[in-house]
């Protein structure tokens, strides 16, 4: 068929007149037809062409190229040869020259080079610049922009661990001069008093020396008298002055230096705190299907409780072998608020929406242990002598008004009540919403107070109930916000707190100094945000948060198991 002549397109009818072939089917069609015909499944793929160009299809014709200098190319398979046309095949797409064609391209479909490949390879250029402009090019920009701000990541890291550094650097300097003063005087006055003493005994000495010496020298005078009464009576008198010179008991030398309760390296140094660090390491994980971990309390160190108040009932996660957590066990139809253990492994829980403490006792057994209406329990805590310590409040969070009676009680194991801490020595609330409360190892109490929507403080009072001190954060300018929302306390007395807001855990001393800030992870690069932690006996820390998912837009919630010292 000439292609300068017009007739009607077979696939629609004759609707339109054919301006494209497809080379693959062998067919001429339409504009429109060649749209659909491209998107079909079975042919998006097939070559299609304009009429025009079909003129310049061939096959096994020898194309006898024109004077242009871009045919001077040799076959890269065939020596001598030349390139003459182009295999437009899809499997193909390839310059061909006269041996080709016989040897590897019998019956594919062929165009010209000049008229065909450049506007082709034109094409092909022009996808493969956008593809390079719209994909590429930002991908490798944002790939840039994610390592400078990973360079800015770990230089900032590294500022703030030498600023903890030198923080914790003054504080300790600042202890050893305290404690090296402390002694010095220390050290002065109890010598003074075995000083005093030796001086009292040496006067005491020299009295009797003075006496005795003028008794001798008076002596020799009566002697050659010639009045023997006045011999008798010196006799007597040097028999009672022998007799009245008293033992002088000088204390031994063990008495008189300090003993090694008086002075020793443990009393000079023995307050500063021996907390042998190390980076966070995360032992073992578990997978929750939670969306959130509200509580969770470790009863050995190869078993914690955990849960969570929307979620019915708690779980047992314990250790295997291979050092991996798994669920064992559960117990409760209730939402769990807090958890708390006693020395003995027994788990009291504060369950959301109940007035009753209730005890699961190691045997399975459960008991209640008290009511606390009309108030609610938010969190408990056990002392180390066994007493149950309360946060209660007028309501829950969403119920609560503006000055309701919140305050943190002591209870006996068997629940009878035995102080109430609510106000200061002036009568101002010491509590705005208190939800967390644990004892120290000095006797304090540590309260994490709800201040505020998303501001969780940390209140210590003493065991009376006098506040010693308030945290909130690194810094009290307002420009390191936290929300603090659970706390625990090692054996040397540190404080650890979660914080939410920042995906930390914040580390303190007893008396409040900032030590150091732990980051938990529960992959590489991949931090948690804790929502809750505790203890075991062997000083492994226990936490419970949440993790965004690396490929869904959604939050998991995972129990750690972390070492965080030598």
């Amino acid at each position: 068929m000439a292609t300068n002549c017009t007739a009607p397109c077979s696939l629609c009818d004759g609707k339109n007149e054919i301006s494209r072939k497809c080379l693959n089917c062998d067919e001429f069609m339409c504009t429109d037809c060649s749209k659909i015909h491209l998107k079909s499944k079975r042919s998006k793929d097939h070559n299609v062409i304009t009429v025009e160009d079909t003129e310049k299809l061939t096959a096994l014709v020898l194309y006898e190229p024109r004077d242009n200098k871009s045919h001077d190319e040799e076959c890269t398979r065939h020596r001598g040869e030349k390139y003459m046309l182009f295999c437009v095949n899809r499997e193909c797409d390839c310059l061909v020259c006269s041996s080709c064609i016989t040897e590897y391209h019998q019956g594919h479909r062929f165009v010209r080079i000049d008229d065909i490949l450049t506007e082709y390879k034109r094409l092909d250029a022009q996808r493969n610049r956008d593809e390079i402009e719209d994909n590429i090019l930002p991908y490798l920009r944002d790939k840039k922009a994610q390592v400078a701000k990973a360079k800015e990541n770990v230089i900032s890291d590294i500022e703030n661990k030498k600023e903890t550094i030198k923080q914790r650097y003054e504080h300790i300097r600042k202890q050893l001069d305290s404690h090296y003063k402390k002694t010095l005087s220390y050290l002065g006055e109890t010598g003074k008093v075995s000083i005093d003493m030796l001086d009292e005994l040496n006067k005491e000495v020299d009295k009797h020396i003075t006496r005795l010496r003028h008794v001798v020298d008076t002596t020799d005078d009566v002697i050659d008298d010639e009045n023997q009464f006045k011999v008798i009576k010196l006799a007597q008198q040097l028999v009672d002055d022998i007799h009245g010179t008293p033992e002088i008991q000088i204390p031994g030398i063990n008495r008189l230096m300090l003993t090694p309760g008086q002075c020793s390296i443990e009393d000079v140094f023995g307050e500063l705190q021996e907390v042998y660090e190390c980076e966070p390491i995360t032992i073992s994980r578990a997978y929750t299907g939670f969306s959130e971990v509200s509580t969770l309390c470790p009863v050995s160190p190869y078993e914690t409780w955990f849960g969570h108040y929307n979620h019915r009932g708690i779980r047992l996660l314990e250790l295997d072998e291979s050092e991996r957590l798994y669920p064992t066990a559960n117990f409760g139809r209730e939402g769990a608020l807090n958890l708390a253990t006693s020395p003995e492994g027994d788990l009291y829980m504060v369950s959301y929406g109940s007035y009753d403490i209730t005890l699961l006792k190691t045997d399975g057994t459960t008991a209640k242990v008290c009511d606390t209406s009309p108030l609610v329990a938010l969190g408990i805590g056990m002392t180390k002598n066994r007493d149950v310590l309360l946060c209660l409040a007028e309501a829950y969070p969403s119920e609560m008004k503006s000055g309701g009676e919140s305050k943190v009680a002591r209870l006996t194991n068997f629940g009878v009540r035995k102080q109430e801490i609510e106000f200061d020595e002036i009568g101002r609330k010491i509590f705005v919403y208190p939800f967390r409360v644990g004892e120290n190892t000095n006797g304090d109490i540590g309260v994490i107070d709800h201040v505020g929507d998303s501001e969780g403080k940390l209140v210590v009072v003493d065991s009376e109930g006098r506040v010693k001190f308030r945290y909130s954060g690194l810094n009290d300018d307002g420009n390191n916000d936290c929300n603090l929302t659970d706390l625990a306390f090692d054996n040397e007395g540190c404080i650890l707190l979660t914080d939410v807001t920042n995906q930390t855990v914040h580390m303190l001393a007893k008396d409040g100094t900032f030590l150091r800030f732990l980051d938990i992870f529960v992959w590489y690069g991949s931090k948690l945000s804790p929502t809750t932690l505790a203890l075991d006996s062997t000083e492994c820390l226990w936490v419970g948060g949440v993790h965004k998912h690396r490929y869904f837009d959604r939050n998991d919630a995972y129990v750690l198991r972390v070492k965080y010292k030598l």
